[in-house]
């Protein structure tokens, strides 16, 4: 969902909404969820499934346990570096 979708249902002053938006995007499921810690953990398991599924997949890989390693708890950290572990970066 656009920051223009998620202000008028957030209830939220506009800077505060933005933040918001900024830290945990525009996921549905995570907008409508009130509680934090249910907001990270549903963002950790979309991550997950999907982001690290999809590397694993393209890059025929047999685990992900290398790019585990390479993310923190919320799955972010590090992720830019992952290209490059796979061979894609023009560095």
């Amino acid at each position: 969902m656009s920051f223009k979708e998620y202000y008028p249902i957030s209830g939220l002053e506009k800077a505060d909404a933005l933040e918001e938006y900024l830290t945990y995007g525009g996921m549905p499921l995570a907008v409508l969820e009130k509680d934090e810690t249910e907001k990270r953990k549903y963002l950790k398991g979309l991550h997950k499934r999907v982001y690290i599924k999809d590397i694993v997949e393209r890059y025929k890989l047999k685990d992900d346990e290398v790019l585990e390693t390479w993310t923190d708890e919320d799955g972010i950290k590090y992720v830019g570096v992952i290209p490059f572990l796979l061979g894609e970066s023009d560095v």
